[in-house]
């Protein structure tokens, strides 16, 4: 028997999303946090070459006894890529405030360049020593995901964390890291000085911090900007699902639209801002929201000035609340035209597929995801009136997706089906 499956269910999910939350993440649900300090997630070699372990702090709400997965965010402080820790700049503080909102709060310190002759700004002068600052900081935030991803899948996610919902804080530096995490995530799409540079220092765009045998790409789920730069927006183009919100000062050390780091580092060439980015997120359809503090300063986050920081943390829990719990528009419209039959159901080793009308003649892509959203098998294909795919996949319920190449006004068509062994 052929079992037409829709989008009904999920649509349900959206729509009761913002009723489950409640006041979580909008208020404190806990009035203090629980620290675990000093955890070792990665390693590697510092820029004289000596072994460094990385470490972080996590931070978890006191009491909650909800039972639910909490979403992460990883905090990088700043510090120019020579100083700065995960003590300092109010960056801790920032991470317990969420934390008492129901998230589980990571903490990090990345690698810091080492090579101090007069003024370590001064090795700088060198811009592959730059872009290697940038890239050891961005390998270790992707190797601090793979850490928290390793505790979910072998010791029994000590932190009842969802590594479907990471997100990324960066202040200046930490932002500069961040943004790149969350962006460049193909060595195809980097330019020649960053590609250089990371083949160098090897370890591709993962890195070889740690916990090799997880992945980072295409897991941050939306991040947090303030005062940080991109080299290219056109980074952007291929994670437009990473919801994005900016803060900037008017007049800050680092650009607001586009320009020079700072104006002794003009030899590296221009990056794109706060502003910049949030225009190219807009374009592309993201989530995406931007500050600007009428002002000179730096970083937007500064913990000295008080009354911007609350502001700051005010806007920034109303734009993970929104992506959190508000019921978001569903990409498939409800009706027959834009559902899809999968047969036989239950499956065991092949799945067939019978396409809308729209779809017949386009190629398509077919994801097929478990129910967190992680995407198990894809497969590219022309859709006609029936196409077979095998399922190499234990028994349980999955989510199909299909992908047009060419836009019908429905970019995707969702299904449910399950396999049985």
């Amino acid at each position: 028997m052929k079992i037409i499956f829709t989008f009904l269910s999920i649509l349900y999910c959206f729509q009761f999303a913002g009723a489950q939350c409640g006041e979580r993440y909008k208020e404190d649900i806990a009035a203090s946090t629980i620290l675990h300090a000093d955890i070792v997630y990665g390693s590697n070699l510092d820029s004289r070459d000596q072994h460094t372990d990385l470490r972080m702090d996590i931070y978890e709400p006191e009491g909650d006894t909800s039972g639910m997965l909490r979403p992460v965010i990883i905090f990088s402080h700043g510090g120019s890529f020579v100083g700065g820790s995960r003590s300092e700049q109010g960056i801790d503080e920032n991470a317990q405030f969420f934390a008492k909102k129901g998230y589980v709060s990571a903490n990090i310190e990345y690698r810091l360049d080492q090579n101090v002759f007069i003024s370590p700004f001064l090795n700088f002068l060198d811009a592959n020593n730059w872009y290697k600052a940038v890239i050891r900081a961005k390998h270790d935030i992707r190797a601090a995901i793979r850490f928290l991803k390793k505790e979910v899948a072998e010791n029994g996610n000590p932190y009842n964390i969802d590594t479907n919902l990471i997100f990324l804080y960066g202040s200046s530096a930490g932002a500069i890291a961040s943004l790149h995490v969350a962006f460049l995530d193909n060595m195809d799409e980097a330019s020649d000085m960053f590609r250089k540079n990371i083949e160098a220092l090897g370890g591709g765009i993962e890195g070889n911090s740690g916990h090799s045998e997880y992945t980072s790409v295409n897991s941050v789920k939306g991040i947090i900007n303030c005062s940080g730069v991109i080299e290219d927006t056109a980074y952007l183009n291929n994670n437009t699902e990473v919801a994005y919100m900016g803060f900037h000062h008017r007049f800050d050390l680092i650009p607001l639209d586009v320009g020079c780091i700072d104006v002794i580092f003009c030899h590296l060439g221009t990056y794109h801002g706060s502003r910049k980015i949030y225009e190219k997120a807009a374009s592309l359809g993201m989530k995406s929201d931007l500050h600007i503090f009428d002002k000179y300063g730096h970083p937007a986050d500064a913990y000295k000035e008080t009354a911007d920081r609350s502001l700051l943390l005010k806007k920034t829990t109303d734009f993970l609340y929104e992506i959190l719990c508000t019921a978001t528009p569903t990409p498939v419209s409800v009706n027959k035209s834009r559902s899809f039959k999968i047969y036989p159901n239950p499956a065991t080793n092949v799945i067939s597929i019978e396409s809308t009308t729209e779809l017949l003649q386009q190629v398509c892509t077919l994801e097929i995801m478990d129910n967190s959203g992680k995407v198990l098998q894809r497969h590219t294909f022309t859709a006609t009136d029936k196409n077979d795919f095998s399922v190499d996949l234990p028994g349980g319920v999955y989510i199909a997706r299909i992908i047009p190449e060419r836009y019908t006004g429905t970019p995707h068509y969702i299904s449910r089906f399950s396999i049985i062994r």
